[in-house]
């Protein structure tokens, strides 16, 4: 933003030092009596930083300086920057300079992620600490909540509330800039998602849903109940209608919601089957069909039924 300084004063002028920033090269540079009588009210270019000078003042007078900005010295009005008093050189009193200086300070406000924030303020004070109320406006952000205003932007605590005030450091050379940034509070969020178990030609399965709250990832837990077909033996459940079986009755997983919208992601698993007589089956990293053994000569064989008739012989 554009600033400006008194950098010097004399018994009849006062010099100003004018800093331009962006488009805005235009100044409109104002000066007054402090009873009032205008003496000074005029536009100025400057590109770069310059120096401005208001002669023709009394020695030993106090007025009232200022300067606006614009980017077009003839549309609409200028925006002020904050006066300075100043009292110029010399005088029935007799002595040096007793220029009085203020300070300034500008505070703005960042809606950090979301819309409306405040406008900006210009301050000045005889005193260094200089002293901003917060507005009772407030920024608004979609699924959040606005908790306050901190100098951090990634702040999770909202230090300065509507209408308190906020203090900052002033400078007497030009306008110390600060930024107040908008803290928000995420809003709770449950993320859905939507599982199909297809008997697969059997009877059972069905429709669940399942949320997690502020977290893509659902704990999902399968039915402990298997589904039932005759004939057939339920080996677990797949993602499609004939792949291997990677989910199983009683156990948990994690799965990933893309949608806060009931009834959310779907997700479809199949029952898988096996003919029944295939054996009984046991659960080993997987569904697997179970084959006898028996303990022989200090190892694990393979049984086979047998039967004694004059000697051991497999039984038919």
């Amino acid at each position: 933003m554009p600033s400006y300084y008194v950098s010097g004063y004399s018994e009849n002028s006062i010099t100003l030092t004018i800093t331009p920033s962006g488009d805005y090269i235009y100044f409109k540079v104002y000066c007054r009596t402090v009873g009032g009588t205008e003496l000074e009210n005029t536009w100025i270019a400057a590109t770069a930083t310059r120096s401005y000078t208001i002669y023709g003042l009394s020695a030993g007078t106090q007025y009232v300086v200022n300067v606006g900005y614009n980017t077009s010295a003839t549309e609409g009005g200028a925006t002020w920057m904050g006066s300075q008093t100043v009292t110029t050189s010399g005088g029935s009193s007799g002595g040096g300079g007793t220029g009085e200086y203020y300070y300034y300070a500008c505070l703005q406000f960042n809606a950090n992620g979301g819309s409306g924030a405040p406008a900006t303020q210009y301050n000045e004070s005889l005193s260094s600490s200089i002293y901003f109320p917060i507005p009772y406006e407030q920024p608004t952000r979609s699924g959040y909540t606005f908790l306050g205003w901190s100098f951090a932007s990634d702040s999770t605590e909202g230090t300065y509330q509507m209408g308190q005030q906020v203090a900052v450091l002033g400078s007497s050379t030009g306008y110390n800039y600060y930024t107040l940034y908008a803290v928000w509070r995420k809003n709770d969020e449950y993320w859905y998602v939507n599982v199909t178990l297809d008997a697969n030609g059997g009877s059972g399965g069905g429709q669940y849903i399942y949320y997690a709250l502020n977290d893509r990832y659902c704990y999902v837990t399968f039915p402990s109940d298997p589904p039932t077909r005759k004939g057939f033996t339920f080996v677990g459940w797949a993602t499609s209608p004939t792949g291997t079986p990677n989910y199983y009755p009683g156990q948990a997983y994690y799965l990933y919601s893309e949608s806060t919208v009931h009834p959310g992601t779907n997700y479809t698993y199949y029952a898988i089957w096996e003919e029944a007589g295939g054996g009984v089956r046991v659960y080993n990293g997987g569904w697997k069909t179970a084959t006898p053994y028996v303990y022989h000569n200090g190892a694990w064989v393979k049984a086979t039924p047998y039967v004694y008739n004059s000697g051991w012989k497999k039984s038919t």
